[in-house]
């Protein structure tokens, strides 16, 4: 199963910035990311391949909530250093149908 609206998914910017490529966070998600070759300068390739994850990759679950649904899709990330393995989460509002980007971090 692939993520429903995929081609419309949106990456706020704080979250980029604000969380994944934080510096302060380079032991975690800042870390993976920077070996990926993600920096704060390059964030828009981050979220370009954010995006393309949620095209590519493929839903493992469903999380149902009591407001709107959140899914958990997983597939490999190329980046420009190296490329891994990746699990993103993605919450879709419904009557938007716009699946906005939650986190994201190494799958295992």
């Amino acid at each position: 199963m692939k993520l429903p609206n995929a081609d419309k998914a949106t990456v706020p910017g704080e979250k980029l910035l604000g969380y994944l490529l934080r510096p302060d966070k380079l032991g975690g998600k800042g870390g993976f990311f920077a070996l990926l070759g993600y920096t704060e300068s390059n964030w828009q390739e981050l979220e370009a391949a954010l995006k393309g994850h949620a095209l590519t990759g493929d839903v493992l679950g469903v999380e149902p909530t009591d407001w709107r649904p959140i899914y958990v899709v997983v597939g490999t990330m190329i980046g420009p250093s190296r490329s891994s393995n990746v699990r993103s989460v993605w919450i879709v509002t419904p009557g938007e149908g716009v699946p906005r980007l939650i986190t994201a971090y190494p799958q295992r």
